[in-house]
């Protein structure tokens, strides 16, 4: 095979491959996806730590760049977060970060917001080690996906925002996460 058709070859293969624009803890993410018809590109990936355990790696997805969580949280442009499970985590516990993230960052009437908490918990379920939950953002709704099932879609005026501030708001679970989803941290 001649020289140049190897890198004919090669060349081709690139253009069919994602790009991997980051890595933590072995695991890697698309620097872009398409989400309905949208180009997110890879804003930032944090790490979801309990003490010095490293539970999830979470990619945040937006249209444009930010450093900004005000303008993450606030903007009704598509969004996805997908978390990669690192460790085996228990259904139990999945519902207790959930229930305690909404209960530290509910600014607003959380009793509002309870029905939907409910539906949200209910979608969980144990997860394994390279298991992974995405959540699709876009106006007032959440699409959730648990290990590749399309577990339905939650609407309700402001819950998108509320959820994103469990991550980038002002009481994350960890720093690290938050700093890293936000692109602060490489």
């Amino acid at each position: 095979m001649s020289k140049t058709v190897l890198v004919l070859i090669l060349a081709g293969a690139s253009l069919i491959t994602p790009a991997w624009a980051a890595e933590k803890k072995g695991v890697k993410m698309p620097d872009q996806i398409s989400d309905r018809g949208h180009t997110l590109v890879l804003n930032g990936m944090g790490v979801r730590k309990v003490t010095i355990v490293s539970v999830y790696v979470a990619g945040l997805y937006l249209e444009r760049l930010t450093h900004n969580p005000d303008e993450i949280v606030k903007s009704a442009e598509p969004k996805r977060l997908l978390l990669h499970f690192v460790m085996n985590v228990s259904q139990g516990q999945i519902r207790d970060a959930w229930s305690g993230g909404f209960a530290k960052n509910c600014s607003m009437d959380c009793d509002a917001f309870s029905a939907e908490l409910q539906k949200l918990n209910g979608w969980m379920t144990d997860m394994k080690n390279s298991d992974e939950m995405v959540f699709g953002l876009s106006g007032d709704a959440i699409t959730v996906m648990v290990k590749g099932e399309q577990k339905g879609t939650i609407t309700k005026q402001g819950l998108p925002q509320l959820f994103l501030t469990l991550f980038v708001g002002p009481n994350p679970p960890n720093k690290g996460l938050k700093d890293g989803l936000l692109g602060l941290e490489k």
